[in-house]
């Protein structure tokens, strides 16, 4: 199910993805757990877009494209930016 408006825990993702083997008193190694975990998550969508929001707020599209392409190769220098956690 993918909710129309995001639903997860107001944290990084990564303490989203942790949470429930936080909780379940998990003694492994975190870091290899969240990443394996991400990596098996199939892609929701087969095209990405990414928008952003001008100074005054209105937004618009940056860039659009196959959902691999965009997180793998994106065109637009922004793109990357947001990404690589570079900003947002």
């Amino acid at each position: 199910m993918v909710f129309q408006k995001p639903n997860p825990f107001p944290k990084t993702i990564y303490d989203n993805v942790a949470w429930g083997a936080k909780i379940n008193g998990f003694k492994g190694d975190m870091d290899i757990l969240v990443e394996q975990s991400l990596r098996q998550a199939a892609r929701s969508s087969d095209f990405t877009a990414f928008f952003n929001m001008d100074d005054d707020r209105a937004g618009y599209l940056v860039e659009y494209s196959m959902t691999n392409d965009l997180f793998t190769r994106p065109q637009n220098e922004i793109t990357e930016q947001y990404i690589t956690g570079r900003f947002g």
